[in-house]
């Protein structure tokens, strides 16, 4: 029915990991392909998609650590068995403001202010490279026309108040509001690319 917020992924070391840029990170991959693990939430989710189209983007090769959830993922990071990690900015920013992580590359278009000294892919040399997660609002498909246009007016009005939108910027994320079609075309192209990623790298959810 209607997009409603979006927001960018970070490629996440340990503080203390000797990787200080996207390039040294890269760079190990290559020299030793498979050495460099990194975590996820589990199979087929978001963090082992974007690990997965680094790979095709830089033919470096990586071993994939599924967890149970963001939690135990992020502890194994903070605790050094594991070598990177995608995670969301919302779900990151306190680890980072605290020191406990250092953000490699950003994979929004472009910086974010929350962390305006991180760069984004293409910066730090990896180009066709960018991956928002997006939150979205459905409806029954037998909704009545009339009711998705009025909650999609309401959604619309939501999104532009200031009060509303500095709260969410606050934890890195954009308000976006989009008419049915819009986001119809979003959910569409997103399918689209992601199945070839999948496709692609032979990704299963077992």
């Amino acid at each position: 029915m209607s997009q409603i917020a979006q927001g960018p992924n970070v490629l996440i070391v340990n503080a203390e990991s000797p990787y200080k840029t996207l390039a040294d990170l890269l760079k190990a991959a290559k020299d030793i392909p498979q050495k460099l693990t990194f975590g996820s939430y589990g199979n087929g989710s978001s963090p082992h998609l974007a690990a997965a189209l680094l790979s095709q983007r830089t033919g470096a090769v990586f071993t994939h650590i599924p967890y149970k959830g963001a939690a135990p993922a992020m502890n194994d990071l903070l605790g050094g068995q594991t070598s990177f990690m995608f995670d969301s900015l919302i779900t990151s920013i306190q680890q980072l403001k605290a020191g406990k992580i250092r953000a490699l590359a950003v994979t929004s278009a472009k910086r974010n202010p929350l962390i305006p000294g991180v760069p984004t892919f293409a910066e730090a040399g990896v180009q066709d490279f960018t991956m928002l997660a997006w939150y979205g609002i459905h409806a029954p498909g037998k909704t009545p026309a009339d009711v998705i246009g009025k909650i999609s007016r309401e959604i619309a009005a939501f999104c532009s108040h200031p009060a509303t939108m500095k709260q969410f910027a606050d934890q890195g994320l954009d308000l976006v509001s989009s008419t049915p079609a819009e986001y119809a075309r979003l959910v569409e192209a997103e399918d689209k690319k992601w199945g070839a990623i999948i496709k692609q790298a032979n990704i299963t959810v077992d």
